[in-house]
Formats: C-alpha cells, structure tokens, sequence
C-alpha cells in the first residue's frame, strides 16, 4: 500500500491504494478535509495557529489511517499556503517530528504538470485543466506526447495566478449575502488577472476543458444535489455553462448560513464556493468553452501516478 497527501491552502487530501498491472490504482481510501491553512495569508505572512492546528489535527488521522492499511511509503506535498507562509518551516519540521511524514513544497510548475498528469490519464492528452484552489488558480494546456506517448512537463504550458476561492473571498467579501458591487468587483478582478497572464500565450486552446479541485466537484455535487458526497458519481461529471451560471445566482443570493442547506456544498466551503465558481465561469467566458468536464483526481493522483504507478502513462 502506498499514500500520497495533498496539503492545500483550503483542503487537506489523502489517497491510499495499490497499483494494479495495468498501471491502475485499487483505492482503499480516498479523503479530503476543509482545515483552511491558508485563513488569514491575505493580511499575515505567516500560517495562524488555528489554522495549524485544524491541519495537524486532519494529518495526525491521516497517520492513522495510513498505519491502519499498513502503508509502506508515504508522499506529502504542499502548495501555495506554505509557498507564502513565513513560518512554513516550523510547521514542515512540527509534522516531520511528531507525524513522521516528509512534507515537501512544490513549485507551481510541479504543481500543475501533477495536476496534468492525473487529467490526462482519464482524459486524454489534448485537454485544458483548470484547477481553482484557496491561493491560486493554474490554468494547464496540454500539447502532443512525445514519442514514447508519455507526456512530460515540457509538453505542458501553463500559468498560475495569484486568485483562488479564499483569497478572493477574504480580500472583496466584507457583506452577507455578497453585494452587487463585490459580485462585480470579483468578476473585475478574475477578468483582470486572466487576460494580463493569457497576454503572451501563443497556444490558448484544447479539445476539451477539465475542471479540479474542491470548487469544481462540489459544482458537480450541487448540479446532483449530492446529500452526500461520492466521489465516484462526481468524477467525469459534464456542466454546461448555464448549469454554473445557475449555482452562480442561487449562491449570490444567499447569506452563508443559507449556503450551507444546499445540498451539495460541502460544510467549510459554503463562505468560499461563490468566489470559485465566478472564477470557473470567468475562465469559461474568456477561453470559449460552453462544457466542462469534471475532475476528482488531482495533485494527489498525479503524485500517486509519478511516484507509486506499476506502469508508466499511456
């Protein structure tokens, strides 16, 4: 058994499986949970101690359950929250010291060809990925694969932007429900940043546009009205851009509190969905794209897939 783990700004993941022959992975378990890391980065360089402690609290059940399936290598990362905290290292060697796990922080190039990687195995090369987190948001384009018919980052492009569902939230949302002027603000906003990093691309486009990370798949639960979350039901969901421009209205509309009754959002991300949303629909608008298929299989599969995978990308 092996385990990958995806520390974010909003969410915390955890993958544990084996790999099959035909380089396909058997799950035994597959987890998130909302401890905001990044709460607070806007104003403060530094990681809170709320914030650390709801995190060191998810990873030590992680350890838990990674003893209990009897795991044999471990791979942790972590992205933008601990990009930008000051005190990333304390946190780094707390964990190391009392959980044993190894955390290593990835660059946004890293990030995004882990990203890739786990689309493209369910997708197909040709794809654009859109992953919308707390800190950032990467907009990921694929180009054909080499000879050998693996991809490799040199065949991605890519761009980070410093937007993502917290960090939009906290800077442009001081009302609840959100006012028409912060709705248009963070549309503002979102348009400002895509159009100065797609300046200089030279290649904008792919057959397919595939949307990962929280913000996406609790779309996709939403459009399901999930009562309860299944990964399995939420991976390789279509949304037209209608269907997000209708959650779009129905959150603006509602005060937090109102959020949280909708089913399909996930506790802990009722403050923040609206903000990511407004950023997938944004994205579509700019790029072209009336569909958007949906991706459970992020950084944490990408990373399983580099490192534990029986059988290399086809």
């Amino acid at each position: 058994m092996f385990a990958t783990i995806d520390i974010g700004t909003n969410s915390v993941l955890l993958l544990i499986g084996d790999t099959l022959p035909d380089g396909r992975i058997k799950i035994a378990s597959d987890e998130a949970r909302i401890t905001r890391l990044g709460e607070g980065l806007t104003t403060q360089e530094k990681l809170s101690p709320e914030a650390v402690e709801r995190t060191v609290s998810a990873l030590k059940d992680y350890r838990a359950t990674c003893d209990k399936h009897h795991v044999s290598a471990t791979a942790v990362v972590a992205t933008e929250a601990l990009r930008r905290a000051s005190n990333s290292g304390d946190f780094i060697t707390r964990v190391r010291d009392e959980l044993g796990f190894e955390i290593e922080i990835v660059t946004p190039e890293q990030e995004a060809w882990l990203t890739f990687h786990a689309c493209a195995r369910e997708f197909g090369s040709d794809l654009l990925v859109c992953d919308i987190g707390g800190g950032s948001t990467e907009l990921i384009w694929g180009r054909p694969p080499s000879s050998d018919g693996k991809p490799d980052i040199t065949n991605c492009q890519f761009i980070s932007m410093p937007i993502g569902s917290v960090v939009l939230t906290e800077h442009f949302v001081k009302n609840d429900p959100v006012t028409t002027d912060e709705f248009k603000e963070l549309c503002t906003v979102i348009d400002q940043h895509l159009l100065q990093a797609l300046h200089s691309l030279s290649h904008r486009h792919a057959d397919r546009l595939v949307a990962t990370a929280g913000t996406a798949t609790t779309l996709a639960a939403v459009e399901k009205r999930m009562s309860a979350f299944d990964h399995a039901k939420v991976h390789g969901t279509i949304l037209e851009m209608l269907d997000i421009q209708v959650i779009i209205d129905e959150l603006k509309m509602k005060s937090v509190a109102d959020r949280r009754k909708i089913a399909g959002v996930q506790k802990g991300r009722e403050d923040v969905i609206l903000a990511g949303s407004i950023i997938l629909d944004r994205v579509m608008r700019r790029l072209g794209y009336d569909i958007v298929t949906i991706s459970d299989r992020g950084v944490r599969w990408g990373l399983f897939y580099e490192r534990f995978a029986a059988k290399p990308f086809r």
